[in-house]
């Protein structure tokens, strides 16, 4: 699958702003992860669910942009941006051990809240949904699973998932294949390495179902 990252130009590292907005009703809504935090670390979210790489994320958004200089003409900034990426996945394992996660191959970058389609709304519920949507504004995500907690709506986070190996083999092989001028075969390998994100999505808040009624007794 190929996905979209921010911020392509002007191109930085800066970590990807929480921008979520959870409409009521809707089925889902982008939550990036991170908050924009001036300057400051993001502190990851203790659901272990909710914790995505920053690094990786950088790595995807540099390959995207790579893919775009090589686009425009831009070879300098193309291999710039390969070297950027690479450098970038190289963090991924420090990313994994200061979130407390271990080291594994694929590693979730990027996600988005999702809602369950058989949402029904009402005042109360509203309120509570756009608290938890200005605590994700607030990069405060676990305070604002406990606020879906109480409106009493089923949450799951949908990630998108980089496989480290292979993103790695990749950029290494878009490097070299731009040393030697080979700008096209050297844009088709960073495609496959934006095809080769996956996703999945996990359970964050399961709203109590109501008790189902005992059947009634014969007389």
């Amino acid at each position: 699958m190929s996905t979209r990252f921010p911020n392509h130009r002007p191109r930085g590292l800066a970590i990807m702003a929480l921008s979520a907005a959870l409409a009521c009703g809707a089925a889902m809504a982008a939550a990036p992860a991170f908050a924009a935090t001036s300057g400051a670390s993001a502190t990851p979210a203790t659901n272990p669910q909710l914790r995505l790489s920053k690094a990786g994320f950088a790595t995807m958004r540099a390959v995207e942009e790579a893919r775009i200089a090589i686009f425009e003409g831009d070879v300098k900034d193309a291999k710039a941006l390969v070297a950027q990426a690479g450098s970038d996945i190289d963090k991924v394992q420090a990313d994994e051990r200061a979130m407390g996660m271990s080291p594994r191959d694929l590693v979730p970058i990027d996600g988005k809240i999702v809602v369950a389609d058989d949402y029904v709304d009402s005042p109360q519920k509203s309120a509570r949904i756009a608290e938890g949507n200005k605590k994700l504004h607030e990069g405060k995500i676990d305070e604002a699973v406990k606020s879906f907690k109480l409106a009493g709506v089923d949450i799951g986070f949908s990630r998108v998932l980089m496989p480290v190996n292979a993103t790695r083999r990749r950029i290494s092989e878009a490097s070299g294949l731009l040393t030697a001028e080979k700008y096209y075969e050297a844009s088709t390998v960073l495609k496959a390495a934006e095809d080769g994100l996956t996703n999945d999505t996990a359970v964050v808040v399961e709203a109590p179902k109501a008790a189902a009624s005992a059947p009634s007794k014969g007389n």
